[in-house]
């Protein structure tokens, strides 16, 4: 079914192609009936494939499902054969099927790995992760738009000329290549199944953090939150594309006021929602940092699992966040799910493989991920001041 609406799709978007290059030669009505009209079929589309991902993608319940999951995830680890290419598809799992060569497992196995990186990371909580079918994703960055007040017979005037500047995801591709004796993974009575999805989704979860958060945007990792482009200039005066950074008052320190002044310069419609992303040796530092009464700026969380509060948003750190030193920024303030979008591919592949390396078994695993700017004004960084000499 999902190769049922690709194909269309494809179809749609030529047709869509093949209109604007008869433009010239068209009525202009009949050109923008028949250019509205093939938007909304492609948009259309595009929802119900999305929707098929969605739904196929999720963890399906019941014992019947995880007892059929885990049947192929041992099949597909202890089995005879060998260089067994694996696509964890959404697809039905009713057509999972083995041919050749080819093995599609059951959905659940992506969704089980997703799981086991949300247990250690936050960031799929933190941003938005959606699921991308196709990684050609283009997304507008406007300059903002304003308005003004009118009277009746009042002149209608410009309120402003809006720009729009392009972006879309970088992409990582990720894998791992673990490799157990082969005694091990066909006479050993522990759940190797398990354990192989437990470590391999750890394992993504942490480079996923890493990616996202400082990823290089070269060498096959997405660019990162805290290496994208960035411009002391405010809101509306600087490049859309560009995130703001903000100074700190006293050269190779964060202080109190950086604190202050980093919440105020963040706009009040991106506030609710909004937390703190810092490098973890400043997060203990930050610990003991007292306002000017001599009481703790940092609150422990009451509930256990639940982020600690500073100026009484929640914060979150990570070691993967630059640590704090003149010139480096070892903290940002905002709401990132406005500010930035991450998309999953719905694929991991696997090749299992005990040719390679006698009495030996290894099970290649890769998956991709994605990562773009979406609101350069959702999120404030914080730059450490450089000390003179």
């Amino acid at each position: 079914m999902n190769e049922e609406l690709r194909n269309e799709l494809a179809k749609m978007r030529n047709d869509f192609a093949d209109l604007l290059k008869q433009k010239s030669s068209m009525d202009e009505q009949k050109f923008n009936e028949e250019r509205n009209a093939l938007q909304d079929k492609i948009a259309e589309l595009q929802k119900r494939l999305d929707d098929a991902v969605v739904k196929f993608g999720r963890p399906m319940g019941g014992a019947d499902n995880r007892a059929q999951y885990k049947a192929q995830v041992a099949k597909l680890l202890r089995s005879q054969f060998n260089n067994i290419t694996v696509r964890a598809e959404a697809a039905d799992p009713a057509e999972t099927t083995t041919n050749g060569n080819s093995y599609n497992i059951h959905p659940m196995f992506m969704q089980e790995i997703i799981r086991q990186e949300d247990a250690v990371t936050f960031v799929r909580r933190l941003f938005d992760w959606q699921t991308a079918t196709t990684p050609d994703i283009r997304q507008p960055l406007s300059s903002g738009l304003t308005v003004g007040h009118v009277g009746e017979g009042d002149e209608r005037v410009t309120t402003g000329v809006i720009t729009f500047k392009e972006t879309k995801p970088t992409w990582s591709q990720i894998y791992a290549l673990p490799e157990l004796t082969r005694e091990l993974v066909q006479d050993s009575s522990y759940d190797i199944e398990s354990w192989y999805v437990a470590e391999i989704g750890r394992a993504f979860g942490l480079q996923t953090e890493q990616d996202v958060l400082t990823g290089a945007g070269t060498g096959n990792a997405c660019k990162g939150l805290f290496v994208m482009d960035m411009d002391t200039a405010a809101d509306g005066t600087r490049d859309v594309t560009k995130f703001q950074k903000i100074e700190t008052a006293v050269a190779s320190k964060v202080d109190f006021d950086d604190l202050k002044k980093m919440v105020s310069a963040l706009r009040l419609s991106y506030r609710s929602g909004a937390s703190w992303l810092m490098n973890h040796d400043l997060y203990l530092a930050l610990q003991l940092l007292k306002d000017n009464q001599g009481r703790y700026l940092m609150q422990p969380a009451v509930t256990q699992g639940e982020p600690d509060r500073l100026l009484g948003y929640p914060v979150y750190d990570s070691e993967f966040v630059p640590a704090a030193a003149d010139e480096k920024i070892p903290l940002a303030f905002g709401n990132y799910k406005r500010a930035a979008c991450g998309f999953d591919r719905p694929q991991i592949g696997i090749m299992r493989d005990e040719i390679t390396h006698k009495g030996f078994v290894s099970f290649y695993t890769e998956k991709r991920l994605g990562f773009m700017p979406k609101d350069t004004a959702a999120v404030k960084f914080l730059v450490v001041k450089k000390a003179t000499a």
